[in-house]
């Protein structure tokens, strides 16, 4: 843990990370920073790396991504308190269990219990799919804050309150494009519009003719192909 410490502090000098995040995954992994490699731990022994985390004065806030739980969802109402209590700066809980994958329904309901039991701030995340889903979760949860995910794929409009369903294909084709650019000066020209590939099938899903569409989307290997396929769509 103390190596581990130190290349969080090296890699927050070189970058200006402002929040390091303890993500609980699906093998119980403690990742920081977006460090690539990361920690399998017991679920038990988290708290204690929080605690070398805020004793190694990072520098930064240091915040804890979680499930209700691995198959109960009652296990995050023991779980949060010694999170904040082992000094976690904020909690971002999606509201299923590990068991439930993305099926079923996210409890709000149940990080609204979260909320009453601990002081610092809760972030709610799951099933918010739209401006309205947002203004639901908020006031179910009683979060300070919301964390999308899905939901946010192929439908950027959710940031600014507009209707997916609502959107006319030619708005959907121009940012498309526009996110395609942005996508292709981050990753490079190698491999920047075969990683793309995953968003085109989120902006396209439920479209008519989709399965053909999507035959195509997922074989471009440059921005005029896209292009091309969207002029004729």
């Amino acid at each position: 843990m103390k190596n581990y410490i130190k290349k969080l502090k090296c890699l927050g000098d070189k970058t200006r990370i402002r929040i390091l995040k303890v993500i609980i995954e699906s093998n119980i992994e403690l990742c920081v920073c977006e460090i690539v490699d990361s920690l399998q731990i017991p679920f038990y022994t988290i708290s204690k790396h929080i605690k070398e985390l805020k004793n190694a004065d990072l520098g930064v806030p240091i915040s804890v991504k979680t499930r209700l739980g691995w198959t109960s969802d009652r296990d995050i109402l023991e779980f949060a308190p010694k999170l904040e209590e082992a000094g976690a700066d904020l909690i971002s809980i999606h509201g299923r269990t590990k068991k439930q994958g993305y099926s079923g329904e996210a409890n709000w309901e149940r990080i609204a219990e979260v909320k009453k039991l601990v002081s610092i701030p809760v972030i709610a995340n799951g099933d918010v799919k739209t401006s309205e889903d947002i203004e639901r979760c908020l006031e179910i949860t009683g979060a300070d804050g919301v964390m999308i995910g899905r939901g946010a794929l192929g439908n950027p409009w959710i940031f600014c309150s507009d209707i997916r369903y609502q959107i006319s294909d030619s708005k959907i084709k121009e940012v498309v494009l526009r996110h395609a650019e942005l996508h292709l000066e981050q990753y490079g020209e190698e491999f920047g519009l075969k990683t793309f590939r995953k968003h085109l099938v989120w902006y396209f899903k439920n479209k008519p003719g989709i399965k053909k569409l999507r035959e195509e989307l997922v074989k471009i290997e440059t921005l005029d192909d896209l292009k091309r396929i969207l002029i004729n769509y």
